[in-house]
């Protein structure tokens, strides 16, 4: 299992959409997630998890690729990491808040690792995810136009970076209702194109994007769940 998740490229340093949308990713973040401590799951290279470390009190990384785990001990960082698949991960202190940053679109059973959060959290812990929004602009487009059958619909770029679902903010909030949690669904950044036509837009763009995406929730590129025991 961790020689699959070697090959499956984390990518937020290397392009360049990826590096502005890591900024709102992370504003959002420090606005739902708590400290003292918490766990990245799915940390990859530790890109995100090294800023999560300048503000909070202690943070911990787990990935199942031990090939990003060591790419993230090379950076100078005050978290600590661990190899492991994330159902396996142990801990023997609880977490504030558990971090899921596109991870449960990849998950074999979700409602499972739901689960498992919920385990490692602290009394009034919560877990916070992040997934890939079905019902994005830009996927209502490309149904519209033709390019695919449906919103939901997996390409093969999504199959070769591991993903296995499209969420939407309702179906996101029913997994964590399986999981017995409560849960609060948003969605974060407004997505009219594919990335890779958005890459070179500029920042003050990026800004305003991120702005009507509060009022705009459902067409999203993000959506986002912040759950509660």
């Amino acid at each position: 299992m961790s020689e699959k998740l070697d090959k499956i490229r984390w990518t937020r340093e290397q392009n360049l959409f990826e590096r502005k949308i890591g900024v709102y990713i992370l504003r959002k973040l420090f606005e739902l997630a708590k400290g003292p401590r918490v766990l990245d799951v799915a940390c990859g290279d530790g890109y995100l998890t090294n800023f999560m470390a300048d503000h909070y009190g202690e943070v911990v990384g787990v990935d199942g690729s031990a090939e990003k785990i060591q790419l993230a001990r090379m950076r100078e960082s005050k978290a600590s990491f661990h190899v492991s698949l994330f159902e396996e991960y142990e801990s023997d202190e609880p977490f504030n808040s558990v971090l899921m940053v596109n991870f449960l679109e990849h998950a074999d059973k979700p409602v499972d690792c739901i689960r498992k959060a919920k385990s490692l959290l602290a009394r009034n812990g919560e877990v916070v995810a992040f997934v890939p929004n079905a019902l994005s602009l830009n996927r209502r487009l490309g149904v519209a136009m033709g390019i695919i059958r449906s919103p939901y619909e997996l390409s093969e770029a999504d199959h070769r970076v591991g993903h296995r679902r499209f969420y939407d903010r309702k179906k996101l909030a029913g997994d964590f209702l399986r999981a017995n949690m409560t849960p609060t669904v948003g969605g974060m950044f407004l997505k009219p194109l594919p990335k890779v036509q958005m890459a070179s837009w500029s920042l003050e763009l990026f800004e305003a994007l991120y702005a009507v995406g509060e009022e705009l929730p459902d067409y999203c590129g993000l959506v986002y769940v912040r759950a509660t025991k």
